[in-house]
């Protein structure tokens, strides 16, 4: 995986990176067709692991800035809804 911002400017450690989480870690999912897999990080490259992974399709995006643009409810999925303020400078 990716550790620092500048491992992530190159190509060959983005596609690393992509290659072991599609030969490892996602082989190691019991139940391809209806398991869950959670992917928190920080997007560095539009070709990093969760940008390779949207441009497969079949995944779910739910992007959080560090930093609220607007005051909004966030759901999670159901059960509750959080009210996340809007960051005041």
């Amino acid at each position: 995986m990716i550790h620092q911002t500048d491992e992530a400017l190159s190509k060959s450690a983005r596609e690393k990176a992509n290659e072991y989480f599609a030969n490892t870690l996602y082989s190691r999912l019991d139940r391809k067709t209806d398991g869950i897999i959670i992917i928190v990080m920080q997007r560095l490259h539009d070709e990093d692991l969760v940008g390779h992974l949207l441009q497969q399709g079949g995944w779910e995006h739910f992007s959080l800035p560090a930093l609220a643009v607007r005051d909004e409810d966030i759901s999670d999925r159901g059960w509750q809804y959080y009210l996340r303020k809007m960051a005041r400078s």
